[in-house]
């Protein structure tokens, strides 16, 4: 469970960081990229499979732990998220996460329920 919240917490740090966009302007005038990007592009890069197999077993699977654990990700996220801003970028976000939260447990009762 442990490692589960920290892939998704890692995952929703590099994406909020790319959320914030931006660029400065550069030597003859053009958008720049923030040098933050690189890092957090490489995170989310890294991360993105992992977090894939945790939202794969907490939304398909018949087992409660790795649907708590998308629960608790997906919530601390989505609050993360929020915390850093409000625009539309951010709300987004934060609404992928906590539907990803919301699916997890009545997708794993229900799967429970019809396989007794």
């Amino acid at each position: 469970m442990p490692l589960a919240a920290l892939v998704m917490a890692g995952a929703a740090w590099a994406l909020t960081g790319l959320l914030d966009g931006g660029c400065t302007a550069g030597p003859r005038g053009g958008c720049q990229v923030v040098d933050d990007h690189t890092v957090r592009g490489a995170v989310l890069f890294v991360l993105v499979l992992p977090c894939y197999v945790v939202m794969i077993n907490g939304l398909s699977g018949d087992r409660w732990l790795p649907a708590w654990c998308l629960v608790a990700g997906g919530v601390a996220d989505g609050g993360c998220t929020l915390a850093r801003g409000a625009t539309e970028q951010y709300v987004t976000a934060a609404a992928v996460f906590f539907a990803l939260a919301a699916a997890a447990l009545p997708g794993t009762w229900y799967r429970r329920t019809r396989r007794r």
